[in-house]
């Protein structure tokens, strides 16, 4: 059984979808999906999530939450109002990135 993680975005749908199909390449071991296809079960067996630029308040259907993967390089605003504390949150570093 894989790790089910969600993908949680203020993205379009053929955003989304270009996303998606990236990161379940890049990680085939991984269940990656839409936060919205999960169960209620499924959201508190939750313990990581690939976030881009995401409200801050869907997190917090996730209390198992422990590592927050940002594809975005700005994170403040998931500092500033994450509703859990104790969550680790990782950016994406590249020389690229303004």
């Amino acid at each position: 059984m894989s790790l089910t993680v969600p993908f949680i975005h203020q993205l379009t749908n053929a955003q989304e979808a270009m996303w998606l199909d990236a990161l379940r390449v890049a990680a085939p071991t991984l269940h990656i999906c839409r936060l919205a296809d999960l169960t209620q079960s499924e959201r508190d067996a939750v313990c990581v999530a690939i976030v881009a630029n995401p409200n801050p308040a869907e997190l917090s259907d996730l209390p198992n939450l422990g590592w927050v993967q940002s594809l975005w390089a700005g994170v403040e605003r998931l500092l500033q109002e994450l509703p859990q504390k104790n969550i680790d949150i990782v950016r994406l570093i590249d020389p690229q990135l303004g």
